[in-house]
């Protein structure tokens, strides 16, 4: 086992990071973090297909292996894996993190040709890993999903490295969508995001709650949404229009289907987005934007950003519980939004 002060001439680093977009940004501080503990050295991050959108522009990483993980057909699955096999091995790494702990990474970093490997002190896979962890500081209790990943970089260091997601917008990227904004016919100043699409259909708000809390942002405040299309989930965008905004009184903006790269570039320019608990959620928290995080499964002490800009919204976990399906209701729901608006006005002093 190597003892971190051990670890020398480390020229190339593999980051292992799959999962969604909300586990990759969840990991994105860790490459920053190799940054600074290895600053000559070349990151390269091993992601999933939908992971590398995450990484786009991301200045600490500087190439991506996309490995098609998909077991629908099993041979080209097997083909993919020899496939990544053969393109991490042709990086020369000379250290692997390993950031997923799963089936997969076990496989990849163990056949990686590192001379250093580094995973989570929780894996069931110790084995395969070279780098001592037994003076690391383990945390106890419920914690951020942040914090615990970085738990691995601190193996290497007990610095106190930065949880905030990280992902920049190109700047003709923001100049377009700033200029879109202006297009409109409304004052962007007072536009908001509205976002419906989730990965998992419990972490979805009830349709008409959030046609309440529209209805609510627009009477009082006169704040207008613009409603987020989120690819493979369109109709949550189409229906919710249909059956909540047309005909009504309250103006909108129905985007069409944006890049991450654009969806960013609208979080930074407008006031706050709403939200469930997802891929854009992490993505906001990078832009230290006004985020309105509704959490109808999920314990929102695990993503928590300890930041004064997220609301967090929810009716009750208990002290270390994980997961409580959770019936919010349109009382609790415009109760934190105005806790929200006083957030707003009181930056704007």
């Amino acid at each position: 086992m190597y003892k971190p002060h051990e670890i020398t001439n480390v020229n190339s680093i593999g980051v292992i990071m799959f999962g969604l977009l909300g586990d990759v940004f969840i990991r994105t501080p860790a490459l920053k973090a190799l940054k600074e503990l290895y600053a000559d050295a070349k990151i390269i991050a091993i992601v999933d297909p939908i992971g590398a959108l995450a990484l786009e522009n991301n200045k600490f990483c500087d190439e991506t292996i996309i490995v098609d993980r998909d077991k629908k057909n099993k041979i080209n699955y097997q083909i993919n894996k020899i496939k990544s096999f053969f393109a991490i091995r042709s990086k020369k790494l000379d250290l692997v993190v390993d950031m997923y702990n799963g089936g997969s990474s076990y496989f990849l970093t163990f056949t990686s040709g590192a001379k250093y490997k580094l995973g989570h002190y929780n894996s069931s896979k110790k084995n395969i890993y070279n780098i001592d962890y037994s003076h690391a500081q383990k945390i106890q209790g419920l914690t951020t999903y942040y914090k615990d990943s970085m738990s691995i970089i601190n193996i290497l260091d007990s610095k106190n490295f930065s949880t905030k997601p990280i992902f920049d917008v190109l700047d003709e990227i923001n100049k377009k969508m700033y200029e879109y904004l202006l297009d409109l016919h409304y004052d962007y100043h007072k536009m908001y995001l509205l976002n419906f699409g989730s990965g998992g259909e419990e972490k979805l708000l009830d349709a008409q709650k959030y046609a309440q809390l529209v209805k609510h942002i627009y009477n009082t405040y006169q704040y207008i949404p613009l409603v987020i299309c989120n690819p493979g989930q369109e109709y949550l965008q189409e229906n919710f229009i249909k059956e909540y905004l047309t005909g009504t009184e309250i103006p909108y903006v129905q985007l069409e289907k944006l890049s991450l790269q654009e969806i960013g570039a609208l979080v930074q320019n407008t006031t706050f987005i709403i939200t469930p608990d997802t891929g854009l959620m992490h993505l906001s928290m990078a832009f230290d934007k006004f985020i309105y995080a509704v959490f109808t499964h999920t314990n929102p002490i695990l993503v928590d950003p300890q930041n004064s800009n997220f609301i967090a919204v929810y009716e009750e976990f208990s002290k270390d519980e994980l997961f409580k399906t959770q019936n919010i209701t349109k009382e609790k729901l415009i109760a934190m939004m105005d806790t929200l608006f006083i957030q707003i006005k009181g930056s704007k002093v």
